[in-house]
């Protein structure tokens, strides 16, 4: 099921939610639009992330990295044409609390 942040407002906000019960499924975050800085984390498991996928599908295992535990990746947004607009965010081993922290 997808997670959707577009309408965030606040700078930085401070986002968690679950990702599915499947180890490698990918869940759908939609980022807020005037998002320039992401990053990505969990205390209690690895993730796998990707920016190409489908909303509870296995992600591919090509053309995604990984987020050991307890640790965050952070990055930054292209712009125009360029801009990531989704993310897609699955546990290596089953369901994980992910924090997602977006920053203009």
């Amino acid at each position: 099921m997808s997670v959707d942040f577009s309408d965030v407002e606040i700078y930085p906000s401070f986002l968690t939610f679950n990702v599915s019960s499947s180890a490698n499924v990918a869940t759908e975050v939609i980022l807020p639009s005037r998002a320039k800085l992401v990053q990505v984390g969990c205390e209690s498991g690895a993730l796998f992330l990707s920016h190409t996928g489908t909303d509870n599908v296995a992600l591919s295992t090509t053309n995604r990295g990984f987020i050991p535990t307890n640790n965050m990746l952070q990055f930054r947004l292209g712009t125009g044409t360029h801009r990531l607009s989704t993310l897609f965010i699955a546990g290596q081993s089953g369901s994980e609390k992910v924090v997602v922290i977006v920053e203009e």
